[in-house]
């Protein structure tokens, strides 16, 4: 009872620091995949967790602050092969940001699980953000493909204070497909 107990203290004062920050839920066609998404953000002492669900993957980024730039560990599993990486964003003006995100996997996506790891993802994405719009391109690498080139305009709208809801619409130039996908952001 004592060690119940005492782990229960020890827990309260760690979930002080701890709290879940926004939930997004976006569905429809984007820069990096199809599907539903459920992304929960986590403000850990400072810091930002996020933990992303998807149907044939999950992953959890890490961003440690330092003024202008976050960056940390990206850990995951897509179809079912586990990948590492590091992921960071770099907002030097207020209203543009760039986004580098890559990820080695240990084994082939649907395949054997392997100690080997191999290229398996590199995004690099630039954006400026004014009023309720968002303007990025995307540059991805995936695996042995040929890189995939998108341009995305995000329209945002609040719905109160801490919702919002917002719609992509992006054009895919390597594929030449249109890409739109829907979301909900509720901030905690």
């Amino acid at each position: 009872m004592l060690s119940i107990t005492f782990c229960s203290f020890a827990q309260d004062n760690q979930l002080k620091k701890i709290r879940l920050s926004y939930i997004d839920l976006s569905t429809g066609r984007g820069v990096l995949g199809s599907g539903f998404y459920a992304t929960f953000g986590i403000n850990h002492y400072g810091n930002l967790a996020q933990i992303t669900m998807a149907e044939e993957k999950i992953f959890f980024n890490y961003f440690f602050k330092a003024k202008s730039l976050k960056v940390g560990p990206s850990l995951g599993s897509f179809q079912n092969v586990p990948f590492g990486g590091v992921i960071a964003n770099w907002v030097p003006l207020k209203y543009f940001s760039n986004l580098f995100w890559a990820g080695y996997s240990f084994g082939e996506p649907l395949g054997k699980v392997s100690l080997s790891p191999s290229f398996l993802f590199l995004v690099n994405t630039a954006s400026v953000e004014m009023w309720m719009t968002k303007l990025s391109y995307s540059v991805v690498f995936f695996q042995k493909n040929l890189a995939k080139h998108v341009l995305t305009l995000r329209y945002s709208q609040k719905i109160e204070s801490r919702m919002l809801v917002y719609a992509d619409i992006a054009y895919d130039f390597t594929n030449k497909t249109q890409l739109i996908k829907l979301g909900v952001n509720i901030k905690m």
